[in-house]
């Protein structure tokens, strides 16, 4: 038995002895791959899109109740707040609403920067807006329009070809544009293109990014995070959200009134 064990001693010392003459013999080849990893990890790093999240809180009002409502009753009418709020998120993620949102911050048409290898967008840098006029009817999605913007003459130029003018519908093989000024621009004009993108993608788009929840079963507060690799579009888009959700709760209460002062 004694023997057996030293046996066993001296095989895993001899095991030991030749891994470490490996290391020592093959010691180039692993500082080569331990740079190579490195240098990996640091491109990963700085060339992997970066995402911010956007948050908001939204408080839901529920009219029905009373100021002077007694706890029995608001314990019999947990169910009903509930059902509210869980309807509100809904509507805060409707078509009617994405739709919307999507016209006003011309997600049909994202314009990024040409010379980004993570495909980062140029939403307040771009010295213009691009607005598609029928964004229901794109069939052919289409990527990488570039464009240059002259702005002593106001004229776009559509991949040094096609030479349109501002502010007004232009017939274009892309689609019918209309380019607009961007007065909140202040940089300096770098290389952009553009894509055209269909209503539904996106909504898709927008959708996959937001998130609506409320904060607790009893909570009359919806919580929004929208993700996006822009921050000041990431707020824009909550704002804008948020913006659109009051104005069509305003516009539903007036009709509400008119049919009812009708009745």
């Amino acid at each position: 038995m004694k023997k057996n064990n030293t046996n066993l001693v001296q095989n895993e010392e001899g095991l030991l002895v030749s891994a470490l003459k490996i290391c020592t013999e093959q010691w180039p080849s692993f500082l080569i791959f331990f740079f190579i990893l490195c240098i990996s990890g640091y491109a990963y790093l700085q060339f992997s899109p970066k995402y911010y999240q956007a948050n908001a809180l939204l408080i839901i009002k529920d009219e029905k109740k009373g100021n002077e409502e007694s706890k029995l009753l608001e314990s019999l009418n947990s169910m009903s707040a509930k059902k509210i709020i869980e309807n509100e998120v809904q509507v805060l993620q409707s078509r009617a609403i994405i739709d919307k949102v999507v016209h006003t911050l011309h997600f049909n048409t994202p314009i990024y920067y040409s010379n980004s290898l993570n495909k980062k967008r140029a939403y307040l840098s771009s010295p213009i807006f691009i607005e598609l006029k029928n964004g229901s009817n794109v069939i052919n999605e289409m990527g990488a329009i570039k464009f240059d913007y002259n702005d002593k003459y106001q004229l776009v130029t559509l991949n040094e070809k096609l030479v349109c003018p501002m502010n007004q519908w232009v017939n274009t093989p892309f689609g019918i544009l209309k380019f607009i000024k961007n007065k909140h621009s202040s940089s300096s004009m770098e290389p952009m293109y553009f894509e055209i993108i269909s209503n539904e993608s996106a909504s898709n788009r927008l959708l996959n990014a937001l998130k609506v929840t409320a904060t607790n079963k009893l909570s009359s507060v919806i919580n929004l995070q929208y993700r996006d690799g822009d921050p000041l579009l990431a707020e824009a888009v909550l704002n804008e959200l948020i913006g659109t959700y009051n104005q069509m709760m305003l516009i539903e209460k007036k009709n509400l009134a008119k049919n009812t002062l009708s009745f």
